[in-house]
């Protein structure tokens, strides 16, 4: 049933004109909101916290962050608020990392179309993500189209390497370090659909990886960074393949095996993976010709 529904969404993307589809995409928008107003809860930055303790955030550690603000516009401070609880929760000699992706649509279609601009082109992850990729001393990885940004003792280090390699996910990604690091993935309002460290196995295996995940061949594509310009190759997701992805159907076995914890805060959903243990969860399936794409 989820495959059909991939090869449906796939389907529409690919034949609604793009006038069509944008209206389609604002009426899912307005219909989320009407939900998010109806649901929202008020909380304080310190009951927030304590939440987030309790889940099992690791103070000092490396946490890759999905979110969806706007469930978080009762929070006293808004954004900024949200902000200062990860990183008080977190602590200073931890590192704070998320998603600075520049594609909305089709990742080959952006890469044609659009040069990506490190200082300047921002992240379409959501407000989070845009507000946290201007702070002062953020830094943000070289990668066209999923770029990572980070902050905190090891942010140069996971973010210095990708771009420089052709597998976007691959162990000198950002990603691929958060796993080297035992790191972990924090979901704030959004479900296991946004969590993108599913790529770092099929990277990692490769050709071994029993789904062909990429389209044939690399695209070479200009980085505009302070110093000038550089030429980046990278490898590129298939869209038919990747509509097919189903994450959630590994929900349960992450929570049985405690690979993931989940919790709430009033209506809004919360999840906390460790990033290690996930990888290898996707790799023993993999190996057994189980994938995500089934």
């Amino acid at each position: 049933m989820m495959a059909f529904t991939g090869r449906v969404r796939s389907a529409v993307i690919n034949f609604l004109p793009r006038r069509a589809l944008n209206a389609l995409k604002k009426i899912i928008r307005r219909r989320r909101n009407q939900r998010l107003r109806r649901e929202r809860c008020n909380l304080t930055s310190e009951e927030l916290s304590a939440v987030l303790t309790r889940l099992g955030v690791v103070k000092g550690g490396v946490v890759f962050v999905h979110s969806a603000s706007d469930w978080f516009e009762g929070l006293e401070g808004g954004v900024m608020a949200l902000l200062e609880v990860l990183r008080e929760v977190v602590g200073e000699k931890g590192t704070i990392m998320m998603p600075a992706f520049s594609s909305t649509g089709f990742t080959r279609d952006y890469l044609l179309n659009e040069k990506f601009d490190l200082r300047r082109t921002p992240s379409q992850m959501g407000l989070l993500t845009e507000v946290f990729r201007r702070i002062p001393g953020v830094q943000r990885s070289l990668h066209p189209s999923h770029s990572v940004c980070a902050q905190g003792p090891l942010a140069e280090w996971l973010t210095q390497e990708h771009g420089r390699t052709e597998l976007p996910f691959d162990e000198s990604s950002p990603l691929g370090r958060l796993v080297e690091q035992r790191g972990q993935v924090l979901l704030l309002g959004v479900d296991l659909s946004v969590l993108t460290l599913v790529h770092v196995a099929e990277d990692e295996l490769g050709a071994k990886f029993p789904v062909r995940v990429y389209l044939p061949g690399t695209l070479e594509v200009s980085v505009v960074t302070g110093a000038g310009e550089l030429k980046v190759r990278t490898r590129v997701h298939d869209p038919d393949v990747s509509c097919k992805r189903n994450i959630a159907q590994l929900e349960g076995e992450l929570l049985r095996r405690g690979i993931m914890q989940k919790s709430s805060i009033g209506a809004i959903p919360l999840h906390l993976l460790d990033a290690k243990r996930a990888n290898d969860l996707l790799l023993e399936k993999a190996a057994s010709g189980w994938t995500i794409y089934n």
